[in-house]
């Protein structure tokens, strides 16, 4: 799994606390391929509960790291009086979760 975060993120989310949504490992026929072969790319319909909880509190870890990160940027930004005179993109692909 690709999702790694330091701390403190990376403790933020306890996984056994965390409640998997309903649909988590339902990937479903009227799905496009790519999503009915998903458990084939990394494999987490196929690991026990407890590991997909490790994988999902990993890539929560990781967002809250980014969205940290871009904090800093915004708040540097205010702090020098360059927020009005900058525009600010912030890209990503799907995400995984």
């Amino acid at each position: 799994m690709p999702c790694y975060a330091a701390e403190p993120y990376y403790g933020m989310y306890d996984p056994g606390a965390l409640e998997l949504p309903a649909n988590f490992g339902i990937l479903g026929d009227n799905k496009p391929e790519v999503h009915r072969n998903f458990s084939g790319y990394w494999g987490i319909a196929n690991q026990p509960l407890e590991v997909q909880r490790r994988y999902v509190a990993a890539y929560y870890a990781y967002v809250s790291s980014i969205d940290r990160q871009i904090g800093n940027i915004l708040e540097s930004l205010e702090g020098t009086g360059l927020q009005e005179n900058t525009i600010v993109f912030f890209t990503s692909d799907h995400g995984d979760m």
